[in-house]
């Protein structure tokens, strides 16, 4: 991107890891944070990959480093895609 000034970008997050893991029908979705400044975030899931909806809120631990995750019951052979929706304190 052309003129963009990433020194001034701010992330309220740094993501250390994202991954997820199907075991029989369950999918666990795990993440682990540092220097967090969030409000929660939002696990969100796609049948496609291009049309997303909430599964679940998961609201922040603190400023520290923390370790979450959820599980999501899928059917056989279902291939499903998951991404991570931040939501900061002011509701960004």
């Amino acid at each position: 991107l052309t003129g963009m000034n990433y020194n001034s970008c701010y992330l309220p997050v740094v993501i250390t890891d994202f991954n997820g893991k199907v075991y029989q029908n369950n999918a666990t979705i795990r993440w682990q944070t540092e220097e967090e400044d969030l409000s929660h975030f939002i696990v969100e899931k796609s049948f496609d990959g291009s049309d997303f909806f909430d599964v679940i809120t998961i609201y922040s631990n603190g400023e520290s480093s923390n370790t979450y995750f959820t599980n999501d019951i899928i059917k056989d052979g279902t291939t499903c895609y998951y991404r991570l929706k931040l939501v900061e304190k002011n509701g960004t």
